[in-house]
Order: structure tokens, then sequence, then C-alpha cells
């Protein structure tokens, strides 16, 4: 890139973040694998993502993992980049999509000796379905008209409480509901998960209140990832 166009991306970067009403935050949800919290910082491959893309521009990154609710309602107001969201219909305009970082399937889950759901109608005849509180599994289920929801502010809380028996199944990512629950302690062989209900796409994204202009330029720079063989480098194991 020669020196002039640098100069002018310096220019529209400044324009762009100064224009925002307050600065742009780089924000995480606990979504296991992708982002977590270790010894109290934020950690995992989506952060590592995010701070590639977002290194030298005007971003302050949040210090804490936000739950999904809070973080949807937050992304409404608030110039915000987001680590990691499912991008499913329901989103799609609240958002400025960034980049696809990887794929998984919503399941329902259950622990052995328990039999293995596979359908919808199976599961609407279960006692209680864990989902996390603002999820597209709460979505999903709701929508389906579902009256046995049990929400929990994220994952770990699912996988405890399918673990002491307080909810008959979850509904959840298979790899999330894998490291969630070896987090808890508990054996991998220990869990039935069921056939794919829905596939799921994992996205970092932007809100709406995102200069258009930096969000192209998280594209350029997401893409340049790409190509380079630095995206898949980073997320190896969950592509």
């Amino acid at each position: 890139m020669g020196r002039g166009s640098l100069l002018t991306m310096a220019v529209w970067l400044c324009v762009a973040f100064g224009a925002a009403a307050e600065p742009i935050t780089l924000a995480f949800t606990e979504f296991y694998p992708i982002t977590r919290t270790e010894s109290g910082l934020p950690a995992g491959p989506g952060l590592d993502v995010a701070r590639r893309l977002t290194a030298g521009l005007d971003v302050d990154p949040m210090p804490q993992v936000v739950p999904l609710r809070r973080l949807l309602l937050m992304a409404q107001s608030r110039p915000m980049i987001i680590a990691a969201l499912i991008r499913n219909t329901s989103r799609e305009e609240h958002f400025r999509w960034v980049g696809e970082l990887y794929r998984d399937s919503l399941v329902m889950v259950t622990r052995k000796p328990n039999p293995r759901i596979d359908d919808l109608e199976a599961a609407r005849r279960l006692g209680t379905i864990g989902v996390t509180l603002g999820g597209v599994a709460q979505a999903l289920l709701e929508e389906r008209h579902f009256t046995n929801v049990e929400p929990s502010q994220d994952m770990v809380a699912q996988a405890r409480k399918l673990a002491n028996g307080r909810i008959d199944a979850w509904c959840g990512l298979t790899q999330s509901v894998r490291q969630s629950w070896e987090l808890t302690g508990n054996a991998s062989d220990e869990i039935e998960m069921g056939a794919e209900i829905i596939p799921v796409s994992i996205w970092i994204t932007a809100s709406l209140s995102v200069p258009v202009e930096v969000v192209e330029e998280l594209r350029r720079r997401f893409a340049q990832m790409q190509r380079g063989g630095e995206l898949d480098k980073l997320l190896s194991g969950l592509r």
C-alpha cells in the first residue's frame, strides 16, 4: 500500500472514530470454546482473532465477560465489536457481520443413562430443558411454544445443572457443550448428544453504531488473515 493510501486510511479512521458518540469497545460473552475467562482474564481463540483485527485501531477491550442477554441489549445503543456471536435471521439486520469463525450444530444433550434425544417432539415431553438466557436455543424453543425451558446465564451453569439432575436435557452447541461439561469435572462419555436440530454459524460482528468504514477495514483484515492462513492456525480444532 502506498504512502497516499496509508494517509487516506488514517484520515478516515480518525473521522470515523471521532464521529462516534462514545469509544468502540471489544466485548465478549462466555462462549466456549471460542471465548472464555481464565484466571479472571479474557481468553480464547475468538479473542485472539479479534485482538489482531483491531490492533492499531481506537478500540477499548472490555476487561470482563458480559452475559449474553446484556451484551445484546448493550449492542443496540453502543458501538461494539463482539468477538463471537451466532449469526441467524433474527439478528441479521441488527449487526454488521465481519467474518465467519466456525460452524457448529445445535443439539439436545442428556446425561446417561437417560436416552438420547434426536427430535424436538421427544424433547417437548421432558421435564426441563436448559438453555442460555437470550441465546438461539431459547428463542428456537420458545418459537415452537415449548413451556419446559429453563434459562441460565452461562454454559457452565447449564453443565452443572445437567450433572446434578436439575434439568433433564440441555439444548446447546456440540463444541460448547463438550468443553463446558469437561470444565465441571465430568467425563465426556457421560453425556449423549442427539441429532442436529439446526446448523449454526459463529461470526465476529459489530453493532450498527460502529462506523461502516471501520467495519470494512475489519473485513479487509479478516480476509487477509484467511488468505495468509493465520485464521486457520488460530482456530485450529474448531473448524
